[in-house]
């Protein structure tokens, strides 16, 4: 089933013609979204350990490919639906920043919210997107019930905005980019680095920012440096925990002729340090304790500038980085661009 069908499908406004449209995506539905790369490529993208750790068992012998394919069923199988309960507190929630993000940023306010419950052994529990749908696990969805009648700051609110920021991420790259470069201060890469086989072995895909060509440049002792955030397994294990198992590092990068490369050690592999530990791209960012791509970046620090809003609470209480976010969501999110001709269905 085409994409564009499973949207008209799926889209049932609840909150009114001029509010934005909710919806939560049966098991049928669910498992055409979840594996659907239209929008965007994944699972195509995922390598043997990865796979193996993201859906928490180990890979069958085979190919690449063939593995990529049992993964996209293990996925398309663990999709759930959203009870009454959860669909009514989502909605609940979503009403105590809805007024906030419609009057300030209408293009973030214009795309539907749409979910997809699945199973919380997958991608360690922790919410993510896929397309244009917001992905969260049964575990998570319970919180949400527990939180729903507590006021804005205190009832998640800044979870279901952190995963739309990722959607709009996905469906307006070129708006982000603006801020990544323009504002942020990072590189924009021609294309990745070239990886080591290690590396490669011991990739963790972000389905949140599957794009790694974001490098950072700054000063470190007095010499001018260049770095690329990554996460990577930082295990041989077959079967690695997540997120316990995560590696967050930076990859000391050397730029010639318009091309970036990973600086190699002795040992031919790629050099890293702990992101952590390099002082002054942490305070660059602070308080965002997800800074190993910069659209973690932008949704923490989006989603918390959402929830001061509506607390009423004073701008002079942004960060030095959040108040570059503000300025750009205030004039990159303050339009809704035209909407592109209706696709034709076969």
């Amino acid at each position: 089933m085409a994409w564009v069908v499973l949207l008209a499908l799926i889209s049932a406004p609840v909150l009114g013609s001029d509010q934005p449209t909710i919806t939560f995506l049966t098991p049928a539905q669910a498992k055409i979204a979840i594996v659907d790369e239209s929008v965007e490529p994944y699972f195509s993208l995922l390598q043997t350990q990865e796979m193996a750790c993201k859906t928490a068992a180990a890979m069958p012998a085979g190919t690449l490919d063939s593995q990529r394919a049992v993964c996209r069923q293990r996925y398309a199988d663990a999709v759930g639906s959203y009870s009454a309960a959860e669909q009514q507190a989502i909605r609940t929630i979503l009403a105590t920043v809805i007024p906030q993000l419609t009057a300030h940023y209408p293009l973030f306010a214009a795309e539907p919210w749409q979910f997809i419950k699945l199973d919380a052994r997958f991608e360690g529990g922790m919410p993510f997107t896929r397309g244009h749908c917001i992905v969260m696990s049964d575990a998570i969805s319970m919180s949400l019930v527990a939180t729903a009648q507590l006021p804005a700051g205190h009832n998640q609110a800044d979870l279901l905005v952190h995963e739309q920021t990722h959607v709009l991420q996905r469906l307006h790259p070129a708006i982000f980019a603006r801020l990544y470069t323009a504002v942020l201060g990072f590189i924009h890469m021609p294309q990745e680095p070239a990886r080591t086989a290690d590396l490669i072995a011991h990739q963790m895909l972000n389905p949140d920012g599957i794009s790694c060509v974001w490098a950072y440049p700054l000063t470190v002792n007095g010499h001018h440096v260049i770095i690329e955030p990554q996460v990577i397994v930082g295990s041989d294990a077959i079967v690695p925990r997540m997120p316990d198992d995560f590696e967050i590092i930076a990859l000391p990068l050397d730029a010639q002729d318009g091309a970036y490369h990973e600086r190699l050690g002795t040992d031919g592999k790629a050099v890293m340090v702990a992101l952590e530990n390099i002082g002054p791209y942490v305070s660059a960012f602070a308080p965002c304790d997800e800074n190993f791509h910069p659209n973690e970046i932008c949704a923490v620090l989006f989603a918390q500038l959402v929830l001061n809003d509506v607390a009423g609470l004073p701008v002079s209480q942004d960060s030095p980085a959040m108040q570059l976010v503000r300025g750009w969501a205030a004039t990159d999110l303050s339009h809704v661009p035209a909407l592109p001709p209706a696709a034709s269905v076969p």
